[in-house]
Parts: structure tokens; C-alpha cells; sequence
């Protein structure tokens, strides 16, 4: 059977509720924290800056297979960004501030309506959307106007300094998409690393009065300020261009690998038959073979699978000879062996073996049999003889 990767899990123990009292009376014999003033949002935000949060990695979505279609969402990743400020003056207290992120794609070729732009990889596009307090995610897109995504209040704490720094975070979502039917991409690595260089992602963090835009909404007009406000978070975007779009929120690029359908695969059951004892006399002898294959469906055009068989009982003396399953009516003496039809030779369990590509299909021709394992003065025993090979796929 196909091995097949399952999930750890943890699981919350409750604890009685004595030990919580104790905890808690614990925590409360430590020394106090400093106190921490009110947090008011009449001060503005300036000296804006961006700095990248923990990326996550990405995940694969779909696999690339010749069945991929158009729009199929390959990848995806979550990347934060820090909006770093400090707190201003000069506004009237009643007025209270907030932090609003706002993005567009530059006026440039490449970046489709909805807003996938052309990476390195032909055929493979990104998407970049954001995740705005109110819980509702909006892409961005190409346009004359950048649109509202986010809004955080400029939160300043009474108790700090007049010149204390605060920061919000934008959390982006990043997809890679096929925009071009699967049989059309390149051929070897398809390892996307940034869009193309002329395409610009533009991002803002404007400071303006709480609830003068909504979200969704298009900047018309940047806020001004009276009397002014040095430095006020504004109306000059950060810009990011090829690479630079891909590892918003720190990380790199991803290679999306060739593949194919693997999921009708978990059993694969070969009749050895029922065989007399006499057909192993002596040491080596074996059975007649019975084939069989292996066959993958819905290769993408450079998928090059290939294929590991391990011993479900625990590897053999003989790499070579796949255990028999144990019990108390199991043949002693015996076991099974695999041939790869390329080439004519034994499989060896651990080692990783090529598939031959038919078409849109990865195919590997077997044949396996019975063999006495059991040396000369040794002893065969007539019994069960199962055997399992457990095997898994790569795509180099």
C-alpha cells in the first residue's frame, strides 16, 4: 500500500481546579508589572516604515497535473508586514487617528484585471490579497487608484514617552495560479522567484481621521492636514518589484513541482497463487512471476515521478526479499521478491526507481514471485505467505 503521512495532534488536558487557584495565586505573589496608561488614538501617525514579519511557508494547493486548469490555485502563503509609525502632534485632541492600508498594482502591462500578475514562470501567475480586520480578504488589483484593505487604529499610550513608537501589522495572502493550460509551461524546474520586473506593487499606510474612508474604498484624495503635521503618514507608496513582491513579509520563492494523479493508489493486490512445497528444493528457487504495474495518470508534461518500495515488516537481510507477514501459520523459509521489468532487475526496497512516461501516463512494469531464502540444511515450512511492499512518489 502507498504510505501515506498522518497528522500529529495535540490535545488540551484540562486541569483540576485547584491547581488553576494555585496557579493563579502564584501569578499573583509575583512583583507587578510597570502600569500601563491609557491608550487614546488622538495622536497621529508619521516617519512611516515597512518591515517584514515572519512569512509563512508555502503550501501546496492543487497539484500541477495535465488535468490543472486555468485559474487552479497551486500555492499559497501568508506574509505579514509591520507598518512601523511614530506618534505625532499637532491635532486637536477630540480628533481620533487610524492607520489605513492601501494597495494597488502600478499602471503597468502584466497584471491581469483580476488582478494576477505575470511571474518569471510563463503560465503562472500571482495573486496578492489582504486579510482586513473587518475578516473580509480583497485582492488587489490594477488600477488608477490604490483601495482601502485595511484599517487600524494609531493607538498612543499615555504612560509612555511624547515620542513613543507603535506599529500595526497587514497581513497579506500570496497565491500562485495558472493562467495558462498545463501541457504550455516550460519544461525542466518551474521555480517562480518574483514577478516581472516591470510590474509594480504599489502599498500605503496613510494616516487619516477615524472613519473617514471605508474599505473597499478608492483613495480620491490623500488627507490634508491643518495645521500640518510633519511627516504624516501619507501619500508616497512602498514600492516592490520582481523579487521583492514574492518575499513581502520575508521568505522566497517556491518550485512547483510536476506531478501527476496519485490519488486512486492504496492497494495494489497481486494473487502469488497456491504452490507446492516441493517447488523449493533447494536455495534461490522460485516461483512462477506473476506481472503487475504501477501506473499514474494525468502526468504534467516534465513530471518524472519516480518510486521507493519498503518493506512493511521491517527491512530483510536480503535487501532484495520482502519478509513474509508473521503469525503462527506463516510459511518459514520463503519470501517474495519484485523484478522492475527496465532493465530485467531485482528491486532492491529503499531504492528509488525511475517511471517510464507513456503519453500523459508514468508507468513502471513489476513482476514479483516467491523465493526460498532458506539455505541448504535450513527449514521451509508450507504456511500463509503474505507479504506487503509499502511504496511512495516523488517528483524530482
Amino acid at each position: 500500500m502507498s504510505k501515506l503521512p498522518i497528522p500529529a495532534r495535540t490535545h488540551a488536558i484540562d486541569k483540576p481546579a485547584r491547581a488553576a487557584l494555585l496557579l493563579l495565586a502564584a501569578a499573583m505573589a509575583l512583583p507587578c508589572a510597570p502600569v500601563r496608561g491609557e491608550l487614546v488614538m488622538n495622536r497621529p501617525a508619521i516617519h512611516c516604515s515597512q518591515s517584514n514579519q515572519a512569512g509563512g511557508p508555502w503550501r501546496e494547493v492543487s497539484p500541477l497535473t495535465s488535468s490543472s486548469q486555468i485559474g487552479d490555485v497551486l500555492f499559497e502563503r501568508g506574509a505579514g508586514l509591520f507598518n512601523n509609525f511614530q506618534l505625532g502632534s499637532g491635532v486637536g485632541a477630540g480628533v481620533l487617528h487610524e492607520l489605513v492600508a492601501a494597495a494597488q498594482w502600478g499602471p503597468n502591462a502584466g497584471v491581469a484585471a483580476d488582478g494576477t500578475a505575470q511571474t518569471n514562470v510563463p503560465g503562472i501567475g500571482l495573486q496578492v490579497s489582504v486579510m482586513g480586520a473587518d475578516g473580509v480578504e480583497r485582492r488587489i488589483k490594477p488600477g488608477a487608484l490604490p483601495v482601502v484593505m485595511d484599517k487600524r487604529p494609531v493607538y498612543y499610550d499615555t504612560a509612555g514617552s511624547a515620542s513613543q513608537k507603535n506599529s500595526t501589522v497587514t497581513e497579506y495572502v500570496q497565491r500562485l495560479v495558472l493562467t495558462d493550460a498545463a501541457a504550455n509551461l516550460p519544461s525542466g524546474e518551474l521555480k517562480v522567484t518574483g514577478v516581472d520586473p516591470n510590474i509594480t506593487l504599489m502599498l500605503y499606510a496613510v494616516n487619516y481621521q477615524q472613519g473617514a474612508v471605508g474599505y473597499g474604498e478608492a483613495i480620491q484624495n490623500f488627507p490634508v492636514w491643518t495645521p500640518g503635521i510633519t511627516g504624516v503618514c501619507g501619500s508616497l507608496p512602498f514600492s516592490y518589484q520582481g523579487t521583492g513582491v514574492i518575499g513581502i513579509g520575508g521568505g522566497t520563492g517556491v518550485i512547483v513541482p510536476n506531478k501527476c494523479e496519485v490519488g486512486a493508489y492504496r492497494t495494489i493486490p497481486v494473487s502469488l497463487g497456491d504452490l507446492p512445497l516441493s517447488l523449493f528444493d533447494t536455495p534461490g528457487a522460485t516461483s512462477p512471476a506473476k506481472e503487475f504495474s504501477i501506473v499514474l495518470t494525468q502526468c504534467s508534461a516534465s513530471a518524472k515521478p519516480t518510486i521507493t518500495f519498503a518493506d512493511k515488516y521491517g527491512p530483510n537481510t536480503d535487501p532484495h526479499v520482502l519478509n513474509l507477514k508473521p503469525g503462527s501459520e506463516a510459511a518459514e523459509g520463503i519470501g517474495i521478491a519484485m523484478i522492475n521489468d527496465t532493465g530485467k532487475v531485482p528491486v532492491r526496497f529503499g531504492a528509488a526507481y525511475d517511471m517510464q512516461r507513456v503519453g500523459d501516463q508514468a508507468v513502471l512494469m513489476l513482476r514479483a514471485h516467491y523465493v526460498r531464502t532458506a539455505p541448504v540444511d535450513g527449514a521451509v515450512k508450507a504456511g500463509i505467505a503474505d507479504g506487503s511492499a509499502e511504496f511512495t512518489f516523488e517528483f524530482p
